[in-house]
């Protein structure tokens, strides 16, 4: 075999290495969590939006992949906003996702997938909005405030503009929180072959390593 038929069938099965090869995110690394002892509570009639602040827990682990909370509005429609924090002004600042419409049926955890790249020292918000106000909000709270970066926030019945542009907050709340899980994963990706992949790279040693013996024999004859 030629140097140059041997280099192309390596080039051959480095290509299918290269396309086998599967992208895959890192494993979460950081998770922020403030469920466990968290009560049932109904917030009075008149909200329109509630949530919690938090911040990026480091440098390196950026990216919200979920983030999981309590909610109940029925027979309510809400959605779900994950938004910077204006702490300055005690509002929401400009929205950075937004989830579909919902409408629970009783209070419960539901885990809303994000997949925002967000910046380590900033404060945001993930807030649930309401329909139209004047009806019992239901969420799970601690009231011991187990997480230091941020705070339960809530706000009576307003329109979105105003709750960006003039309505003011209450809060966050300096001893409660609510339950919440945010799982966060650094932004970079690693690459896992597939079995699949392996099997390639078998295959083409085998046929790399025959062509290169078939050769020498070649060889070696022509010698005699």
């Amino acid at each position: 075999m030629s140097r140059t038929r041997l280099a192309r069938l390596v080039l051959t099965h480095g290509s299918a290495l290269a396309v086998a090869a599967r992208v895959t995110p890192l494993a979460a690394q950081t998770t922020v969590t403030t469920e466990a002892g968290a009560v049932a509570t109904s917030y009075s009639g008149g909200l329109i939006m509630f949530g919690q602040t938090f911040t990026v827990p480091n440098a390196t682990d950026r990216l919200l992949t979920t983030f999981r909370v309590a909610v109940g509005f029925p027979p309510q429609t809400f959605i779900a906003r994950l938004a910077v924090w204006d702490a300055a002004n005690s509002r929401m600042g400009p929205v950075l996702w937004t989830g579909t419409d919902v409408t629970p049926l009783a209070t419960a955890y539901r885990t809303f997938t994000v997949g925002q790249v967000l910046d380590a020292g900033t404060a945001y918000v993930f807030a649930l909005t309401l329909g139209s106000g004047g009806i019992p909000v239901g969420t799970f709270v601690r009231f011991d405030n187990p997480y230091a970066d941020g705070g339960a926030v809530f706000m009576d019945a307003r329109t979105l503009p105003e709750l960006q542009n003039g309505g003011v907050w209450s809060g966050p709340s300096a001893t409660e929180d609510l339950g919440f899980t945010a799982e966060f994963q650094p932004t970079a990706t690693t690459v896992t072959p597939e079995p699949s992949t392996w099997l390639l790279v078998g295959g083409g040693l085998v046929a790399v390593a025959g062509a290169c013996a078939r050769r020498r024999r070649r060889v070696a004859i022509c010698a005699l």
